[in-house]
């Protein structure tokens, strides 16, 4: 099983956070060739894939770190990877711990 690919810090995540993109699809092969991130359900399925498969330029170029941080409770993936970025960006277990306090 490939070992997640984590970045060290949200804030180098500087890549679209709104409107319709066309992602490669190395990182998106689900449905349509674009992902509207305006939509919640794609954006988190966006999202899972891109961090579950992307190399780290993938990354860099695709994702947002703010974004990242108002989907990040809604996303699913797999355990190692959640607990690799949470690890390198405490951030997103905080809202994992702010999800489970309002829940």
């Amino acid at each position: 099983m490939r070992r997640p690919v984590v970045v060290l810090s949200l804030g180098e995540l500087h890549g679209p956070a709104v409107g319709v993109i066309t992602p490669p699809r190395a990182v998106w092969w689900s449905g349509e060739p674009d992902v509207d991130l305006g939509d919640r359900g794609q954006a988190v399925l966006f999202y899972d894939q891109l961090l579950d498969v992307g190399r780290p330029e993938d990354i860099a170029e695709w994702a947002n770190g703010a974004m990242l941080l108002k989907l990040w409770a809604a996303m699913g993936g797999r355990p190692a990877v959640r607990r690799a970025w949470e690890d390198a960006n405490p951030q997103l277990a905080a809202v994992m711990t702010q999800a489970a306090v309002a829940a």
